[in-house]
């Protein structure tokens, strides 16, 4: 694409407007009029050929995908490589508009058998997949009278993942290697993995008698057992409709997937899979085996429990890819999958919103289906206000006492639920934001602690 420039419009207005009246006003001075007119053209192309003789000659070496986290920024990591000496140029990127790009614009010019790489530094407050378009090329014409752009296709594609580091900060403990595991955590009973052979002592309980073992060596040998190591977690993340209702956000937080909420909110599912994603890494430092579900009303991602960089790798992928919709959750669909597909016994951690009665319901059926194999545990977001009714400051207004009513109620109905599914073998853990994760991480240090799997 060849456009104009200031120059060449200010050319053209100070030139063709006096000459044109010239050549109206006809005899010997409109040829001069009209030489004026025609000198201007041919000045004008052959400008404009020679700018298309000058046009870069260069090859691009781009990754098909960056990856980064909410609000921070990565290297585009585009390398140009020249065949030929090139004129100044100015390089922009089309992209996806929930990408920042800085700089906007870059000028640079390459010599002859060079390269270089574009220090362009994308950043999206919104996870998800988002995608660099095309690299626009601008350059002058020798006399500067054209802008010629060009563009090429990139189609590289950004990756933008939940940004853990206020989780890390909050529970600097759990990732630092020379803390955790540094002291011993009294386990209740013995294990009940087999560890090894040892000859009988005097104390060992008849039943740890390896009768064979004994057989075939001629004397007593007792098994040992050792605490369980390579324990299965899962944690299913509810996407549905309640999912989407907005929570304050805290400082420097990134946005919601699709950028629905305010500005100084977020929608419920960011908490969620920011607490997903920090319980693997938990059950990854404890030796523990974990795995992800996301499902609304039907299970969209499902990621089977195991060990290693793989599988941390498949479940940042889900945190990324995973997305709100507006339908209700299908407790059922969840625990059907559950029930044909996890055969181990295993906590299963339910991220989700039950202060709909409905679905409450739905929810205490369905989970019948695996509370007798699986160890489920229910974690929601408390909602703000919700308490007894006299806890807190002295309701003032008439407004003030129907909203302590209200929260009172919803309070109540929460400890409904809770004896509810306590009857069902499902714990429910219900708190504020900022509480959610270290309690989640505390109830499921007590069950290992337990040995309840």
């Amino acid at each position: 694409m060849t456009v104009p420039t200031p120059r060449l419009i200010f050319a053209a207005l100070a030139l063709l407007l006096p000459a044109l009246t010239i050549t109206s006003a006809g005899g010997a001075a409109s040829s001069l009029g009209a030489g004026g007119v025609l000198f201007l053209l041919c000045v004008a192309a052959a400008d404009a050929r020679r700018a298309r003789s000058r046009a870069p000659n260069f090859e691009i070496d781009a990754p098909a995908l960056l990856r980064s986290v909410q609000a921070r920024a990565v290297e585009c990591q585009l390398r140009l490589s020249s065949q030929t000496s090139t004129v100044r140029t100015t390089w922009a990127l089309e992209t996806s508009p929930e990408i920042s790009v800085e700089p906007q614009q870059l000028s640079l010019q390459l010599a002859a058998g060079t390269s270089q790489t574009l220090p362009f530094r994308l950043s999206s407050n919104l996870r998800g997949k988002h995608h660099v378009l095309k690299l626009w090329i601008q350059y002058m014409s020798p006399l500067g009278l054209w802008e010629h752009r060009r563009s090429r296709v990139l189609n590289q594609t950004l990756r933008v993942y939940p940004d853990l580091m206020r989780e890390q900060k909050l529970l600097a403990t759990l990732f630092s290697s020379h803390r955790l595991g540094a002291h011993r955590v009294p386990q209740l009973g013995q294990g009940h993995e087999f560890d090894r052979l040892r000859e009988y002592l005097p104390g060992d309980p008849y039943d740890h008698i390896h009768w064979k073992a004994t057989a075939k060596r001629g004397r007593p040998v007792t098994k040992l057992f050792q605490v369980e190591r390579s324990q299965h977690v899962y944690v299913a993340i509810d996407a549905s409709r309640l999912s989407g209702r907005p929570v304050p956000r805290e400082p420097n937080g990134g946005d919601s997937s699709d950028g629905t909420v305010p500005a100084s909110s977020e929608e419920q599912l960011e908490p969620y899979l920011r607490i997903a994603l920090l319980l693997g890494a938990a059950a990854e430092q404890l030796g523990d085996a974990f795995g992800v579900l996301g499902f609304n009303d039907q299970v969209r991602h499902f990621v089977k429990a195991s060990v290693g960089r793989a599988n941390r790798r498949a479940c940042r992928e889900v945190a990324a890819d995973i997305s709100q919709r507006p339908v209700n959750p299908d407790y059922g669909e969840l625990f059907s999958f559950i029930r044909q597909r996890v055969k181990r016994r295993s906590l299963i951690i339910v991220l989700t919103s039950l202060d709909d009665a409905a679905l409450a319901e739905e929810f205490r059926e369905s989970v019948r289906l695996v509370s007798d194999q699986h160890i489920v545990l229910v974690a929601s977001l408390r909602p703000d206000g919700e308490c007894q009714i006299f806890s807190g400051e002295d309701a003032n207004t008439t407004s003030d006492l129907y909203e302590r009513l209200a929260s009172h109620l919803t309070w109540k109905q929460g400890k409904h639920l809770a004896r509810d599914l306590a009857r069902e073998g499902v714990q429910l853990l219900n708190l504020p934001k900022e509480r959610l994760a270290p309690g989640l991480l505390s109830r499921y240090f007590q069950l290992k602690q337990r040995q309840a799997l």
